[in-house]
């Protein structure tokens, strides 16, 4: 007769199978996932380079106010 198993292990085996499966049903999408990944890399890096562009837009124009006002001075 086999002792019985503590709750950690059978949560253990819980998360070993679940794992599996996850496995097993990620093998189709690996490409297509990559492709998402690229493409999402893709927009965040479009995006910071839009924030740097914008930012330095508004620190010239700051600066360009500031002159302006000293030379008023």
């Amino acid at each position: 007769m086999k002792p019985e198993k503590t709750d950690a292990e059978v949560f253990q085996e819980e998360i070993v199978r679940a794992c599996r499966q996850r496995v097993r049903s990620d093998r189709g999408k690996r490409f297509r996932g990559a492709c998402g990944e690229w493409f999402g890399f893709a927009i965040l890096t479009g995006l910071c380079v839009l924030a740097i562009v914008i930012l330095v837009w508004l620190i010239m124009r700051v600066s360009l106010a500031c002159g302006d006002l000293w030379r008023q001075m």
